[in-house]
């Protein structure tokens, strides 16, 4: 609701697009150099001076700016999906920026120049103003009270719920919402059915798990290889009787200078590899770990019979807050409720209007629902957020 869809769908595809390019000119402009550094390993100027090189010198500069460009702009996009489910999360229509900053790990201020930059770009429906000293986010479509559907009662919801009426004691409540004609509806009721793990998992979770460990296993052999390898040319371009040695077995050909060149190309070559290979390593294990922290928490959610999971403290939030924003965990948010952090499991969007008569819907437990006055059949009247 809070970000802009379509925009950021556009600038996902220019961050692949970007990344794909910024590769691609950083691995041209490395190789020229390298082979312009091998050969002309005593003679800098004519380096310098060679046609290629400035032309070689610009591909790298473009690369590394697209290559960060890429990942400053994934980074905001994770931002704003993982702001949009907290603003959503909410029920008063007012964020304060202190507990959205205790959620998130960082400083107010840190939080509070965040949303400014994203709110020029990656989202919306929110602004950003200061009370009594105090900074926060107020949404254009508040939530303005809660009744229950049982009893009628009206509740001042505030911010945090605990899924019961404290009238009649049923959880047949919910929230009106001044736009989209939207309800939302939060129930502590999970003793219907039995949940799994994988509503609360990005798709296809285990299929990530072997690619990323496929991706670790490779890039962790390329950079063993590369080292074996660099380690032992170095220790032959040093040895000018291993050089004879190589070219009077045929192994190199030409005189020990060209040999010398040549060995020093493969060793620039083998630097390239583990500048590519290590990076890869650390990524890819970074991910392996906070997917399997995501499954863990997956089926931590799944045997809660809670809509409200209480967190120990800010470090714990923060890990989740990762893992959200990676979107390897969904159908969740967080949020800080009477000052506790909190994981909501809960949060329903519900129609509440029967699209044929009008009737107003009452006791919806499930997808399937029978208007009690004209008898249609209404789907989509319960959904998981």
């Amino acid at each position: 609701m809070y970000i802009r869809s379509v925009l950021i769908t556009v600038l996902k595809i220019k961050n692949r697009i970007f990344l794909f390019l910024s590769l691609f000119f950083i691995f041209t402009a490395i190789s020229d150099i390298a082979s312009l550094i091998s050969y002309y390993w005593d003679d800098w100027d004519t380096i310098v001076n060679a046609v290629s090189f400035p032309q070689s010198v610009t591909a790298f500069i473009v690369g590394w700016v697209m290559l960060i460009i890429s990942r400053f702009s994934k980074k905001q996009i994770d931002r704003a999906v993982f702001y949009s489910s907290y603003f959503e999360c909410d029920l008063y229509g007012v964020v304060q920026i202190k507990d959205l900053a205790d959620v998130v790990g960082c400083s107010p201020a840190a939080v509070r120049r965040s949303l400014k930059f994203l709110r020029l770009f990656y989202m919306k429906g929110f602004v950003i103003g200061q009370k009594d000293g105090q900074d926060y986010a107020e949404m254009y479509s508040k939530k303005v009270s809660c009744r229950c559907r049982n009893c009628g009662a009206v509740i001042d919801k505030k911010v945090y719920f605990s899924g019961l009426c404290p009238y009649c004691g049923t959880s047949d409540i919910f929230a009106t919402v001044l736009t989209d004609n939207k309800v939302y509806n939060i129930t502590s009721d999970f003793s219907r059915e039995s949940e799994r793990p994988e509503k609360y998992l990005c798709k296809a979770s285990l299929g990530r798990v072997i690619l990323l460990a496929i991706a670790f296993a490779i890039s962790l052999v390329v950079a063993m290889v590369a080292i074996v390898v660099m380690t032992d040319t170095i220790g032959a371009y040093n040895d000018y009787d291993k050089i004879l040695e190589m070219i009077f077995s045929g192994k190199m050909h030409g005189s020990p200078e060209i040999v010398r060149k040549q060995l020093l190309s493969n060793i620039i070559y083998d630097i390239g590899l583990l500048m590519i290979a290590i990076p890869l390593i650390k990524l890819s294990l970074r991910k392996i770990i906070l997917l399997s922290c995501s499954m863990r928490n997956a089926r931590k959610f799944a045997s809660s019979e809670k809509p409200f999971i209480r967190l120990e403290n800010s470090k714990e939030a923060k890990k989740l807050c990762s893992q959200i924003q990676s979107r390897y965990l969904r159908n969740c948010t967080l949020g800080k409720y009477d000052g506790k952090l909190l994981v909501s499991l809960s949060k329903k969007i519900v129609k509440d209007k029967c699209p044929t008569c009008g009737a107003p819907i009452t006791g919806a437990v499930s997808d399937k629902y029978v208007c009690n006055f004209c008898g249609k059949n209404i789907m989509g009247v319960i959904s998981k957020a």
